[in-house]
């Protein structure tokens, strides 16, 4: 029962993981992309493009 327990966390604690890189991920390449094509990305809520 407690490795069934211990398993579960450590799903839970992979799946929140990934999903903090890829969302890190996502920033930085929007980011890079909004730079290429001299704009910035948006302080505030979604990501996108914004003028400088």
């Amino acid at each position: 029962m407690l490795k069934k327990i211990v398993l579960g966390l450590l799903i839970v604690v992979l799946v929140a993981f990934s999903f903090d890189f890829g969302r890190r991920w996502e920033l930085s390449k929007t980011a890079e992309y909004c730079s290429s094509i001299g704009k910035k990305i948006s302080d505030a809520g979604p990501a996108y493009c914004v003028s400088k």
